[in-house]
């Protein structure tokens, strides 16, 4: 029995690797393709036409991290000058998007109970239930 199983299993493998590698031919084929598409229209396209859309697309992506810079910058100098003590805050960014509070002097979350119950008062509880 268990070398039909191995052979079955193997037969499956093979069948597996036979529709794998048709279909890296298949995107290979269609990746060619469009590069042949790409290039025929980059040749049949004037050069100034070219160079024009890669000085915009250039100036935008510079114009944008230039734009970004500044708000991270501003925003540092902002976090930096706060005095968080005492007061409560709440930084807005992307016109209210995102709010971060930020409570100065806020009351500790877990304070230890006023009267802590001692182990005897805990045993001498459970002894008279």
């Amino acid at each position: 029995m268990e070398p039909n199983k191995d052979r079955q299993s193997t037969i499956g493998q093979g069948i597996l690797y036979l529709h794998l590698i048709i279909a890296f031919q298949i995107l290979f084929l269609l990746g060619l393709i469009a590069v042949i598409v790409f290039m025929g229209k980059v040749l049949t396209t004037p050069l100034w036409i070219l160079l024009v859309a890669f000085l915009l697309t250039v100036s935008g992506i510079a114009f944008v991290y230039y734009k970004a810079k500044k708000q991270v910058q501003e925003l540092g100098r902002t976090i930096r000058g706060l005095n968080l003590a005492e007061r409560n805050h709440e930084i807005k960014i992307m016109g209210s998007l995102f709010s971060i509070r930020v409570e100065g002097d806020s009351p500790k979350l877990l304070q230890p109970p006023a009267n802590p119950a001692s182990e005897d008062d805990t045993d001498s509880k459970v002894a008279h239930l």
